[in-house]
């Protein structure tokens, strides 16, 4: 369990019963909310979550200090 939510459950365990059907209402929101924007997915949503199924880590390393210190040398070298 993620401290996280070992959090909320603590939080939760402190609430008076009177107020706990509030937190029953809010989180049926919650619930409600997440799963009718999980089946509205736009087309452009829908494409990008496509194209992420190819997407792989490169296999070569760069050094990206080492590439903006070139870009700037390059970039102002008449100046100097």
């Amino acid at each position: 369990m993620t401290v996280l939510r070992q959090q909320a459950l603590q939080m939760l365990e402190e609430v008076p019963d009177e107020q706990i059907s509030y937190v029953i209402a809010f989180l049926r929101e919650i619930r409600k909310n997440q799963n009718s924007t999980d089946e509205k997915l736009t087309k452009s949503r829908q494409a990008f979550q496509n194209l992420q199924k190819y997407r792989r880590k490169g296999n070569k390393d760069i050094d990206y200090k080492n590439e903006i210190a070139d870009a700037i040398e390059e970039k102002y070298e008449s100046i100097g």
